[in-house]
């Protein structure tokens, strides 16, 4: 359960507002799409990234998100604390699609809420229990200012995302300290 409320949805912050979903999809020409527009509801043919209507200029090029070795590849955005804004009004459609059709619009809204309704556990627990290093409430201390505790008692979700954010971090800085220690060996050579 755990997995399904929050680990899967750490994806939810590698989502941008918009794609090319492919090179020559429409009318020869790449087919960019916002991931969801709301004057594009109820369309036949949709100038957004919705789906639930078939059509070829959205079908998927996958060398936008694989490398195929023709240059076409798009770095994937950082796994990170930072929700794309489209996620952040979810479209009607997307929510009747997905659930009951009520509730926040706001997708970390909804995680949230989630996490509290089906009582899972922190992300300090589920590091304790897996004896792994917890992260501090310093590390955390954006959360200070909802006055919940939050840094110590942190959703699952959020947890992990700022888990994966840290850790880039710490291995860009990682990355600088070894090229620094490699010139200055090279240099004291």
């Amino acid at each position: 359960m755990e997995f399904q409320a929050a680990g899967f949805r750490v994806g939810h912050s590698m989502v941008r507002p918009s794609y090319r979903a492919n090179l020559a999809g429409d009318d020869g020409q790449p087919f960019f799409g916002l991931v969801f527009d709301p004057a594009e509801d109820g369309k036949a043919d949709p100038d957004d990234l919705s789906g639930g209507r078939r059509a070829p200029r959205r079908f998927i090029g996958w060398q936008t998100f694989f490398d195929f070795g023709d240059g076409e590849v798009k770095p994937n955005k950082r796994l990170d604390t930072n929700i794309s804004s489209p996620l952040m009004t979810l479209p009607h459609a997307a929510i009747v699609r997905f659930g009951k059709g009520q509730g926040p619009t706001a997708l970390p809204q909804r995680t949230l809420l989630r996490h509290l309704t089906w009582e899972l556990p922190s992300g300090q627990a589920i590091a304790k229990a897996m004896r792994a290093d917890v992260l501090n409430p310093a590390d955390l201390a954006e959360l200070r200012q909802y006055s919940l505790g939050l840094e110590r008692d942190t959703p699952l979700w959020y947890y992990v995302l700022k888990e994966a954010e840290l850790v880039e971090v710490l291995a860009i800085e990682a990355s600088r300290n070894q090229t620094i220690t490699e010139s200055e060996f090279q240099t004291a050579e």
